[in-house]
């Protein structure tokens, strides 16, 4: 009689999703570059490390010049925090999955004690997601960043 046999396949099947971890449960660990611009009406050549993004900065944002004026990394999990420091400019990011390789991710960008921008964006490996800051110290400008998951 087959009824055994039946009967052990659906055991190992029962215990293969039991034991497994969900996608749902599982942690996924990504990386996030951040890159902080200075934009500013001065005109003058934008930096070469910009010169994939430079058509949409124009196109967003309108200024004459842009200028990379730092650049960080940081590994999060996902579901997780992290946070981008550019001196006295900080992105706290905290991170959830969207499903299809896509990281949805809170951004809170903060100078000090003030917040400056909070905002949610969707994130895709080779995608850049820029984000308008304020205005540079010294008021010359205003800050940029690009955000790229890996």
């Amino acid at each position: 009689m087959k009824t055994p046999n039946i009967l052990a396949g659906l055991a190992a099947l029962f215990f293969v999703f039991a034991v497994a971890p969900s996608p749902a449960t599982a942690a996924e660990s990504v990386s996030i570059k951040g890159i902080l611009i200075l934009a500013s009406n001065d005109a003058g050549p934008t930096d070469s490390s910009l010169s994939k993004v430079e058509p949409t900065l124009r196109r967003l944002f309108k200024f004459e010049g842009y200028r990379q004026v730092g650049r960080t990394s940081t590994r999060v999990d996902v579901p997780g925090k992290g946070q981008l420091t550019f001196g006295g400019d900080v992105l706290a990011i905290e991170t959830t999955g969207d499903g299809g390789g896509t990281v949805r991710a809170r951004v809170t960008w903060r100078r000090g004690d003030q917040t400056v921008i909070n905002t949610t964006v969707r994130m895709k490996p080779g995608v850049p997601t820029l984000l308008g800051g304020p205005s540079a110290r010294g008021g010359k400008g205003n800050l940029i960043v690009i955000l790229e998951v890996d």
